[in-house]
């Protein structure tokens, strides 16, 4: 497999790891979107999702991912998906390929890993620490994500298709010091209730990206 000047395969990617996440009903009012995005709401409220993802051989990359995606949203001239407002990666391939393809807003971290705990410091001076802990019976489930990012007055889509065992848990936030006021919208969430899981030896195919219409 061919790779780009900085190290980073192209897509599709075929990944495979382990990982988290979590649920929060996010108020709308609180989330800065670029222009042409609008939340999906009810009654004045989002749902947005926190994860921390472990992607392991054989990947193409290895490496450890936080993602704060606080709405689902749509674009003005057509589509739906996620907008992902914060993202940290420990891989500068990663990150490359991130801000390159996807235009994902992605930054540099260390993660620790100690049993079910996890602990990242960010570049930004973000520090977050989780704690994941599954509970019942683990189900097979086949699903896709789609994310939406703006660059340049054009909506670009991220698409994953997934397939892995999915547990019931808790992904809780132990510790959290936000590095910038863009975590207002984080900050301002509450837990949505049994709303949490845990990822277990998932595949998923990442595909090349997408892009809408100009403004």
């Amino acid at each position: 497999m061919s790779t780009s000047a900085v190290g980073y395969p192209p897509p599709p990617w075929h990944t495979h790891g382990n990982g988290a996440g979590a649920g929060y009903v996010v108020p709308a009012a609180t989330i800065a979107l670029p222009q042409g995005f609008k939340p999906m709401t009810l009654l004045g409220r989002t749902m947005g999702v926190l994860s921390y993802i472990e992607y392991l051989p054989p990947s193409p990359l290895s490496y450890r991912e936080l993602i704060w995606m606080p709405a689902m949203v749509r674009w003005h001239r057509g589509g739906r998906g996620y907008w992902v407002q914060k993202m940290y990666v420990d891989d500068e391939a990663s990150l490359a390929a991130g801000r390159e393809l996807w235009a994902l807003p992605k930054s540099l971290a260390r993660f620790e890993r100690d049993g079910d705990r996890v602990h990242m410091t960010a570049e930004d001076g973000t520090v977050m620490r989780l704690r994941m802990s599954g509970r019942g019976p683990r189900k097979r489930i086949s699903s896709k994500v789609t994310t939406l990012q703006h660059r340049s007055g054009r909506a670009v889509r991220f698409g994953c298709s997934f397939l892995g065992d999915v547990q019931l848990g808790r992904l809780d936030v132990e510790h959290f010091d936000a590095g910038d006021d863009s975590w207002l919208s984080f900050e301002r969430a509450r837990r949505a209730p049994a709303s949490a899981g845990l990822l277990h030896g998932f595949e998923t195919t990442m595909h090349a990206p997408t892009m809408g219409p100009t403004r």
